[in-house]
């Protein structure tokens, strides 16, 4: 398998969303470890791993959010295309979150509708997760 290890603030969406299809592209199982944080984006591609093979460390923190984005100087035209292209988003990610965490639509965008932060058995239990490794043996064999 491919071991992902991630300690990430997120990134941006469209940078994220490339690793992500590949990682579902891919022939070989794709493990995920978070080992630190994994916020925002980081977080989707954590829950992305391989079902039954995605960690946290004990001490990970995972957050989850809605989509932000920043508008430059627009006119009102270009700032209604950019808010339909960051709602089409925040509902592309909103379902992706909820295909991995096996949670209701409506859960993730209560969830994400501001910063959700988690420990590693609160993300155990939201589903983003399987599993905690308390040691490195464990970490070893994934």
């Amino acid at each position: 398998p491919i071991v992902i290890h991630i300690n990430s603030p997120g990134g941006q969406v469209t940078a994220g969303l490339a690793i992500y299809d590949c990682m579902q592209s891919i022939q070989s199982p794709v493990h995920t470890v978070c080992c630190g944080r994994a916020y925002s984006m980081a977080a989707l591609l954590l829950a992305a791993g391989e079902k039954g093979h995605r960690t946290c460390l004990p001490n990970s923190m995972v957050m989850i959010h809605q989509v932000s984005v920043e508008y430059p100087k627009l006119v009102a035209t270009d700032m209604m295309i950019r808010a339909q292209e960051t709602q089409r988003i925040k509902d592309q990610m909103n379902s992706l979150f909820a295909l991995h965490s096996q949670q209701p639509q409506q859960r993730i965008l209560e969830a994400c509708e501001r910063d959700r932060y988690m420990v590693a058995a609160e993300a155990v239990n939201f589903g983003l997760v399987d599993r905690i490794a308390t040691s490195l043996p464990l970490l070893s064999v994934l």
